[in-house]
Parts: C-alpha cells; structure tokens; sequence
C-alpha cells in the first residue's frame, strides 16, 4: 500500500536529498582516454542545487570532448585516408594580427600586420586574440568624443573574431589539420623510405635521374659519334664513314638507354605502388590502389605493405575515436535537456520525500513501542508505590515537621480512631487532615516526542500536633 500521508513540500527535502549524495570536486578539465589528452571546458554554477551543477558539469564536460575528439576525428582522418604527404599546405601571405590589449597605456593599430611562420602558430595567435577582445565592450559609435576610436575598436573585433572563426571552423582549421597530418605522414615517409621527405620531391627525385639520364645519352651521341664522323670534300665522291671505334659507342648508347628504361620503370613501379597522380594545390592523398592490386613483381611492394603496418596504430586510434564519440553522444542524449533534468529532479525529491517520511514514521513507531514498554514499566512502578503506601502506610514522602515521614491512613474513620487510641494511651491530642498524595512518573508524549512528567494523586488522612496546627 502506497504511502501518501506527507508533512512538508516535496521541494523542502532537496537539501536533505542532496547531502546523501557523494561529494565531487568539479573541475574545468577533463581527461580524455583514446588520446590521453585533458579538455577545458566552462559550465555554469549553482551554489543552491549542488546537483544541478553537477548536470551542467557533465554536459558542458561531455559537449567539449565531443567537440574535442571531432576535431581529432578529422586530423586521424586525414592520416589514416590522406597517407600520402605531397607538400607542404602554402599558408596564406596575407595575415592581419593587431595588437590584444585595449588600455589607456597599450593602443591597437590596424595596419600593424605580418605574416606567421606556420598554420599552428596563426592558430593560437587567433584563438589567443579572441580570448582577449571577445569580452570587450565597444561603446557607443555616436558619442563624438570618442566615435573614431569605437569605430575602429569595434572594426578590429570583428576582424579578430573573423579569423577566430576562420582558424577554429573554417577553412583556416583544415589547413591546421592538413599541417599537423603532414607532420606526421613525413615520419612515416622517413621509416618507409629512410628520408623524411615530401612524396613531390621523391618523384620530382626520380625524373630528375631520367632526365639527366637522357643527357648523358644527348652528350654520348652529340660528342662521340659527330665528332668520329669523317665527312668527305667537297671535290670527293665518297660517301662520309665513321673513323672512330663504333662498337664501344653502342655499347654505351645502349647501356645508357637501359639505365632510362630501368629508371622509368622505376617511376612506374613507384607510381603504382603509391600515387601517380595529384593535383598543384594537393597537400595530402591518399593511395592510387589497394595492397591486392599491386603487382607481385613490383619492388616497391614491400615498402607498401610496411606503410600499411605503421598506419595500423593510427588506424587503430581513428576507430577508438569513432567508438568513443558514439559513446558521448549516446551519454549525452541520456542526459537529456536541463528541463527534463529538472522534471527529473522533482520527481526524484518526490520519491524521496515519500520513502523519507515513510523512515520517519517507521521510526517513530518503532520509538513509540519502545516507549510504550517504558510507560508501563513507569505505570506498574507508581501503581506498586500506591499499593505500598496503603498496604505500610509509608513511602508516600509527606514528613512531619521533624522531618520524619508521617503514616499515611486511608480511611477517615481509620485515622479518628487512631487518634482516640494515642489519646487513651499516653495523653497526645492530635488532629485528623486530608492531603492528597502524588506518585510521580513519566509518559511518553507522540506529539512532542519525549518524555513528560505525571503525578498519580490520591486522598488519605495523617496526623498533626497541636504545635503544628499552631505553626
């Protein structure tokens, strides 16, 4: 049977709900496992709902690391599908960086600009402006004082804001990314090949051999051959002849041509075993052609299938990532919304309330026959005085002015009659009165839960001189 006798609001059990809960230090950082990194992130306090906070914590916790782990989501993404580093991502010449501080003593100047030495270095330069600037009051652009300068505070904000958002969620961010990927490829680059270098410089490496190669065949036929060639006067009518020894020149001829061939063939091999072609403006890309679709007789082979070994704990890391922001979204979506979180919280304090005061009173009946047990025990104690008192006529505490406690008669005519006998026996005159006598003892109270004191009174007679009938 559902217990629904309740004594306060269900709002004023929160503070008692939330002291059974487990203290927590909060912090603005958050350690994310798939790449042991730690993510700062702002959430907003409560000092009255301690558990509030704690909802606003997880969230904003939860919400950063998503947003952390896309980000790393992109960058893996790139190394694990854009293996190849073909250069070196150009960063735009033209970059705007004023100054951050806005103060009395430190001005800004809009046509102070240079470049940055590399795409992460741009990046938090933006990101380092903006946590500067984006706090910062502008002013009225009316006020003839000082409208030139919120003008131009207000214009060099926005630009300070436009490459922020360019270097965090545009275009800027990807190159970002495509710099940091590159980084990483080129060591790959270096164990596969033993040089860490871009895959534009090894191709444009090995038609460079090609090409001298080509030369040296130009020279050999332009140098050896014309010049051994005897060409006949004009006055002769014999035909030219070669005068030098032909046949060590064709060797050569021919060595040096399946040096080309062989280097050619190289290019191809290499080609195929990678990528054969890539656009002016690629920094990254990916292979032209599976493992399986290599040829056995390539030589490159080998080196492509150790490229796809390193790649494996790279590749490993991009699907833990994947997993792992499945697994945030999913917690976030069980959070639900901070009205449902409050909804939330009212029912919980409504339960609580119910089981609360259901403790409660579980106690207090418990505490109730307990103290039932005590009454009785305090009931028979005074009923056993009582009992006492009219049985010996003592006991009942009442003392004569000597100090000595006087025998307690329940009768009238009990107490006249032993009046008249101490008169007959040695002459005393005394006097018959009533007083009423209490037995104290105690009693549990249900209402003020504790224990209150009680007096069980009755009449009887006792004796008095005449001294202290005159006192």
């Amino acid at each position: 049977m559902p217990y629904n006798s309740y004594n306060k609001h269900y709002t004023d059990y929160r503070g008692l709900r939330l002291k059974t809960k487990p203290k927590r230090r909060l912090h603005d950082t958050g350690y994310e496992p798939v790449t042991g990194a730690t993510v700062k992130f702002d959430y907003e306090k409560t000092k009255e709902d301690t558990e509030l906070t704690q909802y606003r914590w997880e969230v904003a916790k939860t919400k950063a690391s998503i947003v952390y782990l896309e980000e790393q989501k992109k960058l893996y993404g790139k190394m694990v599908n854009l293996p190849i580093a073909i250069r070196n991502t150009n960063l735009q010449e033209f970059y705007e960086r004023m100054s951050t501080e806005s103060t009395d003593r430190s001005y800004f100047y809009g046509d102070e600009k240079y470049r940055k030495a590399s795409w992460s270095e741009r990046r938090q330069s933006a990101i380092t402006s903006w946590d500067v600037w984006k706090n910062e009051k502008i002013g009225s652009l009316t006020d003839y004082r000082g409208s030139t300068w919120n003008i131009r505070k207000k214009s060099h904000k926005e630009k300070v804001q436009e490459e922020f958002e360019y270097m965090t969620t545009g275009d800027g961010f990807n190159y970002y990314l495509n710099e940091l990927a590159i980084a990483e490829n080129l060591k790959i680059h270096e164990e596969v090949f033993g040089d860490s270098k871009h895959y534009k410089d090894m191709v444009h490496s090995k038609k460079t051999e090609i090409r001298e190669a080509r030369e040296r065949l130009a020279r050999t036929i332009k140098t050896d051959l014309s010049s051994n060639i005897k060409e006949p006067e004009w006055r002769e009518k014999t035909p030219a002849y070669y005068k030098g020894d032909a046949t060590k020149v064709i060797t050569s001829l021919r060595n040096t041509n399946k040096q080309i061939k062989d280097l050619e063939q190289d290019l191809v091999y290499f080609k195929e075993a990678f990528v054969s072609e890539y656009g002016d403006r690629t920094g990254l890309t990916s292979f032209d052609s599976t493992v399986e679709e290599i040829s056995k007789k390539n030589p490159y082979l080998e080196k492509r299938i150790l490229w796809e070994s390193l790649l494996e704990d790279t590749r490993v890391i991009y699907n833990n990532i994947i997993e792992r922001i499945g697994s945030l979204e999913q917690h976030l979506e069980s959070l639900g919304t901070e009205e449902e979180f409050v909804a939330q919280q009212k029912k919980r304090d409504k339960l609580f309330r119910q089981r609360y005061e259901r403790k409660e009173e579980i106690k207090r009946n418990i505490e109730d026959r307990k103290e039932a047990k005590t009454d009785q025990k305090e009931s028979d104690r005074a009923n056993a005085l009582l009992e006492k008192i009219k049985k010996t006529g003592y006991g009942h505490g009442h003392l004569s002015s000597k100090g000595k406690e006087k025998y307690f008669y329940a009768e009238f005519d009990e107490a006249k009659k032993a009046e008249i006998r101490m008169f007959n026996k040695d002459g005393r005159r005394l006097d018959v009165y009533a007083k009423e006598v209490e037995v104290p003892f105690t009693k549990w109270n249900k209402e003020s839960r504790r224990r209150g004191d009680w007096k069980l009174t009755f009449s009887g007679y006792f004796h008095r001189n005449f001294r202290e009938l005159k006192e």
